[in-house]
Parts: C-alpha cells; sequence; structure tokens
C-alpha cells in the first residue's frame, strides 16, 4: 500500500488570507500530481483544477504515482472573529492541544477573538519565536506570551464596543495551527499572576496594567505598544528596535521563508512533510508551484526511505 499523507486544517472562512492559503495548498498538491504525469509522459501541462475559492468542510486530492504519496486533506471550517466556535470544533480543538500537553479549557476556545487581537497573536508568535534557541523551545515560549497577553487584555475594560472582555488570544493561536506542536508539559494556569497580568485579576482594569506608551487604536479597541509586547514576551530591552522592525508588514514574508527553510531542513531527516512547511502555504504567501515543489521532494523521501510511514498526519 502507498503511503498516504493526511493533513487537518482549521479554515477561518472570514480570513481572506486563510481562503488564499487554503487554495495554494490544494492546487500545489494538483500541481504536483500534474508534475508527476508530466515526467512521464514528456509534456507540458496545467493546473486542472481551481481551489481559490476553496472553502467546504472537507476536500480531498489523491497524488498519483510510484513514489508520490496519496494527499488527503480535511478542512475543518470555522468563522472568526463575529462568531465563537462551534461547540464540536471547541472540543476537537481542545482534543488536539490537549494530545500535546495543552491544557485549553474548552469554554475559552469559544470566545470569539477580535481582529486586532488575531493580528497581535501573529505578531508575539514570529516574535518570541525570533529570539528563541530552538523550534521547541520558541513554540513554548510563543505559547506562554499568547496565554500572559490574553490575560492582560482581560482586565482591561474597553477592550470591545461592547464592553465585553477581550476575545481569546489563546483561541486564535490554536486556530492559525501555528504552535501545536509544543514541548510536553505547559501549565497555561502559572501565567495568571505574571507582572503584566492585571493586579485585581480577571476582568477588572487597573491603570498599572498600561504602559504609558500604549496607543489606542481607532474605536474602543486597545493594543499594547511593542514596548508592551516585549515585556509580555519575555524580551528584553536590548531586542525592543528589533521588534519594531519585526511588526512592519514585510515580517510575514520572511517568517515564512524560514518556516520554508526549516521544513527542508527535517525533510532531509525523512519527514514527508512538515507542520511548518504546510502552515507556511496556508498564510498564503508562498506559491502553489513551492508547494508542489515541496510535496516531489517528500515523495523522493518516503521514496528513499528503507521502511517508508504507511500513513502521516499534521494538524494545522
Amino acid at each position: 500500500m502507498s503511503a498516504r499523507l493526511l493533513i487537518d486544517i482549521w479554515h477561518d472562512i472570514a480570513d481572506p488570507w486563510s481562503r488564499i492559503g487554503l487554495g495554494r495548498l490544494l492546487r500545489g498538491i494538483d500541481l504536483a500530481r500534474a508534475q508527476r504525469n508530466l515526467s512521464r509522459a514528456g509534456r507540458d501541462f496545467r493546473a486542472g483544477r481551481d481551489f481559490a475559492s476553496a472553502g467546504h468542510d472537507e476536500a480531498r486530492s489523491s497524488a498519483s504515482g510510484a513514489a508520490l504519496p496519496e494527499v488527503v486533506v480535511d478542512v475543518h471550517s470555522f468563522l472568526s472573529p463575529g462568531d465563537p466556535l462551534p461547540e464540536t470544533s471547541a472540543e476537537a480543538i481542545a482534543a488536539i492541544a490537549a494530545s500535546e500537553g495543552i491544557p485549553i479549557a474548552k469554554e475559552r476556545l469559544r470566545r470569539p477573538p477580535t481582529k486586532p487581537l488575531r493580528r497581535l497573536t501573529h505578531r508575539i508568535v514570529h516574535a518570541v519565536r525570533e529570539n528563541a534557541k530552538d523550534p521547541a523551545d520558541g513554540a513554548r515560549r510563543a505559547l506562554e506570551a499568547v496565554i500572559r497577553l490574553d490575560d492582560w487584555f482581560l482586565g482591561v475594560d474597553k477592550v470591545s464596543g461592547s464592553g465585553a472582555p477581550a476575545g481569546s488570544l489563546t483561541q486564535a493561536a490554536v486556530q492559525t495551527g501555528s504552535e501545536l506542536r509544543l514541548q510536553k508539559g505547559v501549565q497555561p494556569g502559572s501565567l495568571v499572576h505574571s507582572e503584566d497580568a492585571p493586579p485585581r485579576g480577571r476582568g477588572q482594569a487597573h491603570q498599572g496594567a498600561l504602559d504609558a506608551d500604549q496607543t489606542p487604536l481607532e474605536g474602543d479597541a486597545i493594543e499594547p505598544s511593542p514596548r508592551t509586547i516585549g515585556r509580555i514576551a519575555g524580551l528584553a530591552t536590548s531586542d525592543l528596535s528589533t521588534l519594531e522592525r519585526r511588526l512592519e508588514i514585510g515580517e510575514w514574508e520572511a517568517a515564512v521563508d524560514r518556516d520554508v527553510a526549516d521544513a527542508k531542513r527535517l525533510r532531509i531527516r525523512g519527514l514527508p512533510l512538515t507542520v511548518v512547511g504546510a502552515r507556511a502555504m496556508l498564510v498564503g504567501a508562498q506559491s502553489p508551484e513551492v508547494f508542489a515543489e515541496a510535496m516531489l521532494e517528500a515523495a523522493a523521501a518516503l521514496s528513499d526511505s528503507e521502511h517508508p510511514p504507511q500513513a502521516r498526519r499534521f494538524s494545522l
């Protein structure tokens, strides 16, 4: 039986980057299959399908060829910010997190994150990973920082127009799937009383929780300054200038380039695909051709292995 590559994707149908990235990932699989057929037939090819509007609950694509593994992509759609996660989706995400040693309450996952908080999640994850000693340490520190920042926001009034507490950054981090492969034993509860958490506990605003250089966004939303983000992420003062540069738009391209490089290094060890490589496609910052190339490299790695796995599953 040929090897199978199973990819679970949590797809935010309200996020245009998620839609674009999903389409490119699926189109890349199609291109890899067409490229394999081309190598046999010796003729030019074009992708047979357009996945740009992909957003269904489930999408499947099978890669043919002796060395090319069968690819099964299960897309689990949800809607945010606007609506909380459905009960079943919250349970599933909580179960995945628990399997990685990340205790996250299902109730916490059901709070819808606001757009500013989702953006902030991406920023802080990449900022912390940039300063980490290794990927595992970066993933652990990123999750800790996100939970700490979530606790910080929960203690600030007027975060949303309705006056309700801020949406969960933890939910946003888990939904993007960028940091699920974490070290075991993370204890989020120990972070609640960090120096950046509101002194009076959850849900009670206190001026001491706010930095003087904090700048309000349009409307009632409040977003921490780079200095506050740096403190919450545990970065040294000397890192702040670098952090500010990383918060610029161009950081996305650089971060994805690093993920692709990491994926290629991991594939050398025989892995057919990595979480970071698939995530790079999910955020929509690479082309379908890049992903197709990665798929063909994965097929070569599988065929060269003495004991190829029958199936591998990745959650994004």
